[in-house]
């Protein structure tokens, strides 16, 4: 039952470790390939034409997504997983000029809505899940709605 909605208060050292190992592989695959693995999201045939492999670049963003997922499904939950890869990213494009600065506000909200879900979740005493999804929505709402005004 704990891998479906997942429990951060009972991560384990060596889990960190892991969790810390695989973010970095994460991180250094995604600044080697940076602007590849751009341009085959944009458009395959871009990617084609400026001298990139589009299988080859799929296959390293399903790698590292999968990769991504294999290390937090303990933490976050299979049902979670969805709003922790998604709502950051949604929330950053509002905000974002570039696809860089997209991924670097991406990372902190997701960051933040950690730090602050946690945070909340000790001083409310409520499950750490479901307030960390809360804080991501939040973030995500006032990305989109409020940023308008």
């Amino acid at each position: 039952m704990a891998y479906l909605f997942g429990d951060i208060l009972a991560v384990s050292h060596l889990d960190l470790a892991i969790i810390w190992r695989g973010a970095l592989l994460i991180l250094i695959l995604v600044m080697w390939r940076w602007f590849p693995l751009l341009n085959v999201t944009l458009n395959e045939d871009l990617s084609y034409a400026s001298g990139f492999n589009p299988k080859r670049e799929k296959f390293l963003i399903t790698l590292s997504i999968g990769l991504t997922v294999a290390v937090v499904i303990k933490v976050v939950g299979v049902l979670l997983i969805v709003a922790m890869l998604i709502i950051p990213a949604a929330a950053a494009q509002t905000l974002a000029q570039t696809p860089e600065a997209m991924a670097v506000i991406a990372t902190i909200i997701g960051a933040a809505s950690a730090v602050l879900g946690l945070r909340t979740a000790f001083v409310l005493d409520t499950p750490a899940r479901a307030i960390n999804s809360v804080c991501r929505g939040s973030f995500f709402y006032y990305g989109n709605i409020c940023w308008d005004f």
